[in-house]
């Protein structure tokens, strides 16, 4: 039996939540998927789902596994495909609904080179931070910062993005450092957030707990405006890391508070509607993008 079969089956068992919703989707039976999960374990010798009298839980080993299954799966069908598609030369409308921040940073840059390539490709990008926005306009391709993949889309993990907290050394000069998550209370706080609110609660680990601590700014909203403010030495922002990476390299920004960091699954995914076949268009640009960005996201 082809050992892609049983990886398929248990991210369908993931996605699904159930061994009976995944029989439906492979026209088995619940007691065949698992026999096949157990099998798939046995071979690799580690738990990969808890079995409770009332939900699956996925193991961190089977977290793990399934961060790799995605990719390995979406690669083999983008070589299959990519193969039968060699000779047809992609064309027609692609919709892309980008974050701004990596719009801004990473995909413009990159974009004239694959329309160079793909002359008869038309790329339609939308910008935007939520996912909800570009999954209710229809968006064949959305690249966001989120917690886990869109359970209607093909999804790709393209690298980590945690919070970051983070201020100039000129703002930490003039109002001190803060040493521990409570003497938030004394600074300005930048929060990003769909609403532009300027109050927020953050989270920290505290004495081994992880802790709320109510924060209060004069500026709050999208995460690129909210790293402007934070590089005029404003304030103290809770930025993504992509978004200011390069800033904490160069010494432009610096951490705050990074012991006290919550570690959270937020990470970049591309996420892309599901055909068989995937148009040529489509899958080019889903290729390309996701090379290009994994490259560009990869830790120095």
């Amino acid at each position: 039996m082809d050992p892609t079969d049983d990886m398929q089956l248990f991210v369908t068992v993931a996605d699904r939540g159930s061994f009976a919703a995944a029989a439906a989707v492979h026209h088995l039976t619940p007691s065949a998927i698992g026999k096949r999960i157990a099998q798939l374990e046995a071979r690799l010798n580690v738990t990969l789902i808890e079995r409770t009298t009332r939900k699956l839980l996925i193991t961190p080993e089977g977290r793990h596994y399934l961060d790799r299954a995605r990719v390995l799966l979406h690669d083999l069908r983008a070589l299959e495909h990519g193969v039968r598609h060699l000779s047809n030369a992609p064309e027609g409308e692609v919709s892309l609904s980008c974050h701004a921040g990596i719009a801004e940073r990473f995909i413009l840059p990159m974009l004239p080179d694959f329309l160079t390539r793909h002359p008869k490709v038309r790329v339609k990008m939308m910008l935007g931070d939520h996912v909800e926005t570009a999954e209710s306009d229809g968006a064949d391709v959305i690249i966001r910062a989120a917690g886990a993949p869109l359970p209607n889309y093909v999804s790709r993990k393209l690298g980590d993005n945690p919070w970051v907290l983070c201020a100039t050394a000129d703002y930490l000069d003039a109002h001190g450092t803060p040493a521990h998550p409570h003497d938030l209370t004394g600074h300005n706080c930048l929060s990003v957030g769909p609403s532009g609110a300027t109050r927020d609660k953050w989270l920290f680990k505290v004495d081994g707990k992880i802790e709320p601590v109510a924060v209060a700014g004069n500026f709050g909203g999208f995460a690129n405006a909210v790293y402007a403010i934070t590089r005029a030495g404003v304030g103290i922002g809770r930025l993504p890391d992509f978004l200011v990476r390069d800033d904490l390299a160069s010494g432009a920004l610096v951490r705050v508070l990074p012991r006290h960091m919550v570690a959270d699954p937020r990470a970049v995914y591309l996420f892309y509607r599901s055909a068989d076949p995937t148009p040529s268009r489509l899958h080019m640009l889903v290729e390309y993008l996701g090379q290009q960005l994994t490259r560009k996201l990869e830790k120095p």
